[in-house]
């Protein structure tokens, strides 16, 4: 999925995601929201304009977490009590990050745990976390979401002519001074005199 603010989502199988609130203007584009709602399954998430603009205003969450972002591309697997259901103890909330970096809050904690890229502790049912490892996305057959160049270079062009100051056109010297000769001319030619009038009757 791809939005106005060219944030891009990836959808697993068997995936329930839900989007809570979008808001995006992209003549202002800090005052954006992206609040999202990962309810089963895996996602994957290259986050757009309002991430950049205001970090603050774009969040995913889960059953048992809120993941923060900061400019950032993410997968999360969902499952077990992570998506409301039974489940063992592999089970639960899978995170890696790929670029930037997340602040995840656990349910019961007030502490939140900063994750840079390349790592991405697994989160299981009985509270263990596992090392760091990329985990699979559906077999990792689905790509990693990327902004599209032609899309970057519109996004760079719209903002460059909205900073673009409005520049006043200059007099320019030799216009005058032709206007001034013309003026000049007119004035020094002759005016045109009529014949002088027949006088009527005998004379």
């Amino acid at each position: 999925m791809a939005f106005r603010d060219d944030t891009r989502i990836t959808l697993g199988s068997q995936t329930r995601f839900r989007v809570d609130n979008f808001v995006y203007d992209a003549r202002n584009a800090g005052e954006g929201r992206f609040l999202a709602s990962i309810l089963r399954g895996s996602v994957r998430a290259l986050t757009g304009l309002i991430a950049k603009a205001n970090n603050q205003n774009v969040g995913f969450s889960t059953a048992t977490a809120t993941i923060g972002i900061r400019g950032t591309g993410f997968d999360v697997t969902c499952t077990g009590a992570c998506a409301g259901e039974p489940g063992g103890a592999d089970t639960g909330m899978t995170l890696f990050t790929w670029l930037g970096s997340i602040a995840v809050g656990q349910q019961g904690q007030t502490a939140l745990q900063v994750l840079q890229a390349g790592q991405g502790p697994v989160h299981s049912r009985d509270g263990r976390d596992g090392a760091d490892r990329e985990p699979a996305f559906d077999g990792n057959r689905a790509p990693r979401p990327r902004r599209r160049a032609a899309e970057v270079v519109f996004q760079r062009q719209r903002f460059r002519q909205r900073r673009r100051p409005v520049r006043l056109r200059a007099r320019r010297p030799h216009r005058d001074r032709e206007r001034e000769r013309s003026a000049a001319r007119a004035r020094a030619r002759p005016a045109s005199r009529a014949p002088p009038a027949t006088p009527c009757g005998p004379t």
